[in-house]
């Protein structure tokens, strides 16, 4: 059932910065962001992201990461009881855009 698939893009300026939060200023040391810690909005959201990523399709030369969600539904009885209902299948790709 396609409209259950869920596909969300982030781009990023490098490969390396896949995955990875946004520069902060940890003075407690607990590697997260807190209330009067200075971070770098790389993503523009206005908040601190423990993944810079922003939502879109990027220019050229940016990498953007396609991420394809899906809830697939299991029928086994006993799957069912230790699985649950359904088990989410999540499948990623990283392109460079072409430089123009």
């Amino acid at each position: 059932d396609m409209a259950k698939v869920k596909m969300e893009t982030l781009v990023y300026e490098d490969f390396d910065d896949i995955g990875k939060p946004e520069p902060l200023t940890d003075l407690n040391g607990n590697e997260s962001w807190d209330e009067g810690e200075t971070f770098v909005d790389v993503n523009g959201n206005g908040q601190w992201d423990e993944d810079m990523g922003e939502a879109g399709l990027g220019e050229g030369g940016s990498v953007v990461v396609y991420r394809l969600t899906y809830p697939w539904g299991i029928v086994t009885p006993i799957l069912q009881e230790i699985l649950g209902n359904s088990v989410t299948h999540v499948s990623s790709i990283a392109l460079k855009n072409e430089p123009f």
